[in-house]
């Protein structure tokens, strides 16, 4: 498998910041930034080992990702059967086979395995170790739009090029992780599927084996690179960034999800055009101005992410799972559909 250095072309590093006052990680948003500091008061530093999550949470049933050759695509199916699956196994099978224990493999010897945005629900009786970042919405419950998922990965685990619909904070706990960062502007550069295809929001790119002569316009793109996420360091992704992800050695992560409350205006002035009659060149008309007057200021490249998700049909698709949800009995969304994607 390449290491990510010898096909990406990195312009620079990641921002790093200790313990910031919400006030100054707001000044950061719509700009990823390494966290220092916040999380070391957490005990799961400590306690989080292998030892530790075998004893406490060991025979917990959960859903876990197999792959045959180490790449977790994410985003809707259908998928190969013959290269990915997802198989029920207890958190202890989890970890042994994570860390070597030669066990029946599941497709084929060599095959990798994650446990994938598994829900914060499963796992509530040792995330009283991890203090929640104190960047995310004030309140508590559903209403606060807080999404928190458990991620345990081995090394050599792969998560190809994609975005989120949402504000992320991946907090590591064990182990580590390499990550790239594209801005939105690069969208174009890097062959994403459009929204309501097959892996929706992900790189049609091999990481592994980058075709140039298939991908011409991937060797412009320029990453931001933060060489490498260690236990206590969170990452703020913003909305709509790219990155990929690669398990240098095995991991234990906490991601949150949420919408930021320009994210959040803008998320829904977006659906409402999109309800709307009109037409969908005059409706990108309209999303373009909600765009400069909620998150534009602040992050402008959205703009040409848009024009981007226009011209390959991603705008389209999502108008059509709007209206058919709505068609379907089921209102208006909460916000725009978000498929599973890796951290």
């Amino acid at each position: 498998m390449s290491s990510p250095l010898s096909w990406a072309r990195v312009e620079g590093p990641v921002a790093t910041t200790d313990s910031p006052t919400r006030e100054e990680f707001t000044a950061h948003e719509g700009r990823p930034v390494i966290i220092t500091g916040s999380v070391n008061r957490s005990r799961a530093l400590s306690r989080w080992t292998p030892t530790y999550l075998k004893s406490t949470i060991g025979s917990r049933r959960v859903d876990v990702y197999v792959s045959a050759d180490g790449t977790f695509p994410g985003g809707s199916g259908p998928y190969d059967h013959n290269k990915h699956r997802h198989v029920e196994m207890t958190v202890s099978e989890c970890i042994d086979r994570m860390n070597g224990l030669k066990l029946n493999p599941v497709i084929t010897p060599g095959e990798k395995y994650y446990l994938y945005q598994s829900p914060a629900e499963h796992f509530q009786d040792i995330l009283g170790d991890l203090h929640d970042p104190p960047y995310l919405p004030e309140g508590s419950g559903p209403d606060r739009g807080v999404t928190q998922n458990v991620w345990m990965s081995g090394a050599g685990n792969v998560t190809p090029i994609h975005y989120d619909l949402s504000e992320n904070i991946l907090v590591q706990i064990l182990g580590e992780k390499r990550v790239l960062l594209w801005d939105p502007s690069q969208y174009s550069l890097l062959y994403l599927n459009p929204i309501g295809t097959q892996h929706d929001r992900q790189s049609r790119i091999d990481v592994n084996h980058p075709d140039p002569t298939s991908f011409p316009r991937f060797m412009n793109a320029k990453a931001l690179e933060h060489i490498i996420l260690r236990p206590g360091e969170m990452l703020y992704i913003p909305a709509f960034w790219m990155h990929y992800v690669y398990t240098i050695k095995f991991s234990v992560s906490v991601n949150y999800w949420w919408a930021s409350p320009q994210l959040a205006h803008f998320s829904s002035g977006m659906q409402k055009i999109l309800m709307s009659s009109q037409r969908l060149g005059d409706a990108l008309l309209e999303i373009k101005r909600c765009v400069s007057e909620t998150v534009g200021v602040s992050r402008p490249e959205l703009v040409i992410l848009l024009q981007n998700m226009f011209a390959d049909g991603s705008i389209a698709n999502l108008r059509a799972m709007l209206t058919s949800q709505v068609a379907a009995g089921g209102g208006g969304p909460g916000g725009p559909p978000r498929a599973r994607h890796g951290s």
